[in-house]
């Protein structure tokens, strides 16, 4: 009975001081903070202001003092998240425990991941959100276009179709789908998903943005370049020349099959070699990357033409700069 209540005594002395323990520690953590909330708080707020260097130099600085702190390492993660470092995230990520950190930790490593083309570490992330936070419809979008990226698009289907029916619209899980059309090379039903999403949220950045990437692919340049015209910081300039060689490419084809009037038969050819001189005379409107693509497509205009003394001549030309040329 002694040896019982020995035991009995032991095991409680220890339970009080384990107690003791985790009660010190609560204190110097919630001390700590106390210490570095202001300079936290200021990171934080320049970060959220798109000043992701300074915020980011505080940020190390405060991890220097507090090395062992997990939310100022969530925190440096989230802001390398913002700022692009993904190749840091991933670091940072390999110090975070995946089962304790908040949701927006996972979500920022995921989406890292995933910039990188670690598609297994970035489904591996959005699952853990996910069984968090089952009704975050960023999170199960994130795993569905990642799922898509590992080349399992039925599965990718089936993690926006477990979503609650209340959200079956939500613009992320929308863009999702069109993302996976996209990666079907369903280019129309791409089309009607992001123009879902722009019926109720027209300034959707994202939804242009991959609405102008199926158009393209639907081989319609222009109406592309209609949505870039309106929405001018969507692209790049060298975005845009690129689908401005398009369209100038699609004039060519289609004027080789309009009828022209019998008295010019060559109206709509010179018309789209004229445009193809434009082009290229303006510095502005295509990159140096873009020019030489279009001199290409004007010489095939020029044989279209019968022009066949110009052909040669650009001919040469293209040749003495780069010996490499499309076979056709």
């Amino acid at each position: 009975d002694s040896d019982v209540v020995t035991v009995i005594s032991l095991r409680t002395s220890c339970l009080a001081l384990m107690a003791i323990v985790a009660m010190a520690a609560a204190v110097v953590s919630a001390a700590q903070q106390a210490d570095y909330a202001p300079e936290r708080d200021r990171a934080i707020e320049l970060a959220r202001a798109g000043k992701h260097g300074p915020a980011l130099d505080m940020l190390v600085e405060l991890r220097a003092r507090y090395p062992n702190n997990a939310p100022l390492l969530h925190d440096e993660t989230l802001v390398l998240a913002w700022a692009g470092a993904d190749e840091m995230v991933m670091l940072n990520a390999d110090e975070i425990d995946i089962d304790t950190a908040p949701v927006y930790v996972h979500e920022a490593v995921a989406k890292s991941a995933r910039n990188l083309d670690d598609f297994a570490t970035a489904r591996r992330w959005y699952r853990a959100a996910l069984l968090r936070e089952p009704a975050a419809v960023e999170v199960r979008a994130g795993l569905a276009m990642a799922t898509g990226d590992a080349g399992e698009p039925e599965l990718a289907r089936q993690y926006l179709q477990q979503a609650a029916p209340a959200q079956s619209h939500a613009p992320a899980l929308l863009l999702a789908s069109a993302y996976l059309y996209e990666l079907e090379n369903r280019f129309l039903d791409a089309v009607t998903t992001y123009d879902a999403v722009l019926s109720s949220s027209p300034g959707n950045t994202a939804a242009l943005g991959g609405k102008i990437r199926a158009l393209r692919a639907l081989g319609l340049p222009g109406q592309a370049l209609e949505i870039a015209a309106a929405h001018r910081n969507l692209l790049t300039p060298v975005e845009v020349a690129r689908l401005e060689a398009d369209r100038l490419a699609l004039q060519l084809r289609d004027a080789a099959y309009q009828s022209a009037p019998e008295d010019q038969p060559y109206l709509y050819i010179d018309a789209a070699i004229a445009d193809y001189d434009a082009a290229i005379a303006d510095d502005d409107m295509l990159p140096p990357e873009a020019v030489r693509q279009v001199r290409i497509d004007r010489m095939v205009a020029y044989l279209e033409r019968h022009r066949s003394t110009d052909a040669i001549a650009e001919y040469q030309v293209l040749l003495a700069e780069d010996p490499v040329l499309p076979g056709y």
